[in-house]
């Protein structure tokens, strides 16, 4: 019977003779709501962390494209009330277009229903690291939250999410 084991064991070994394996830089846990530092005058907001999104989202009104000495530039207003003082500040906004982007919204009698948004590039900060994020444009007024962070962003930032948590990860953006 052992001679049976060690002839399979070998004959595997055969087979796939190396495994490579890399090593991951460890994870770190975050919670479903979180602050969220942005440049706009170092203000923090409480955003949504959604697994369910690609991308991430920025609450936006007023939003126009126009072009400016042969580049496009967004300009938007956005209205973000402070994680800790909840003071709302509407600020108006002049971005370089990065891109746009079809956003599938949803379906109504079969029809995949489609929303096209600018994506602009802002720095955000969560849990003490500081990322230049593609954020796409949309009006969230009728959200909880004016920020989304979709899955983009955890990937590059290694997180993962823990749906029963808010706000553990360190705010050490400031």
């Amino acid at each position: 019977m052992m001679m049976k084991q060690i002839i399979l064991l070998s004959f595997f070994l055969l087979i796939f003779p190396t495994i490579n394996v890399k090593a991951q830089k460890s994870s770190t846990i975050i919670g479903a709501v979180e602050e969220v530092t942005l440049p706009i005058e170092n203000i923090t907001v409480r955003a949504r962390i959604d697994t369910g999104a690609r991308a991430s989202s920025l609450h936006a009104e007023k939003i126009e494209i126009i072009e400016e000495n042969g580049q496009k530039f967004v300009h938007f207003t956005t209205t973000l009330a402070d994680a800790t003082s909840g003071k709302e500040t509407t600020y108006n906004m002049v971005e370089p277009l990065l891109k746009t982007v079809d956003i599938k919204r949803r379906s109504v009698e079969g029809l995949d229903l489609y929303e096209t948004r600018p994506v602009i590039e802002l720095e955000i900060c969560l849990d003490g690291q500081t990322y230049l994020a593609p954020i796409n444009l949309n009006n969230r007024k009728n959200f909880e939250f004016p920020m989304l962070i979709g899955r983009h962003e955890m990937n590059i930032l290694n997180f993962i999410v823990d749906p029963k948590s808010e706000n553990i990860a360190q705010n050490s953006c400031n």
